[in-house]
C-alpha cells in the first residue's frame, strides 16, 4: 500500500479548526462541532490593545492533523 507522500497524492480539507486561548485553557471557536473551511473568520467582542491567541489545524477524511504554531494578535483601532 502506498501512502499519499509516496504517490504524490492529495485530500481535500473537510473542515478547519480554529481555538483561542482564553487565559486558562483553548476554546473552539470554529471547525469541530461543525464543519469550517472558510478562508477567514470574525471573532467580535475583543478588546482594544489586547493580544490574543490563536491556534489552526485541518481536518481530512482521516480526522485533525497537527496543531499549528500559536500566533498572537493584537486587537488595534481601525485607522480613521
Amino acid at each position: 500500500m502506498s501512502s499519499l507522500a509516496e504517490t504524490g497524492g492529495t485530500l481535500s480539507i473537510t473542515s478547519y479548526n480554529l481555538d483561542m486561548w482564553d487565559g486558562v485553557a483553548w476554546v473552539e471557536l470554529t471547525g469541530v462541532s461543525s464543519d469550517f473551511v472558510l478562508a477567514t473568520f470574525t471573532k467580535s467582542s475583543l478588546t482594544t490593545g489586547t493580544d490574543y491567541l490563536f491556534r489552526v489545524r485541518a481536518k481530512n477524511i482521516h480526522g485533525f492533523g497537527e496543531y499549528s504554531d500559536q500566533v498572537t494578535i493584537r486587537a488595534d483601532e481601525v485607522p480613521a
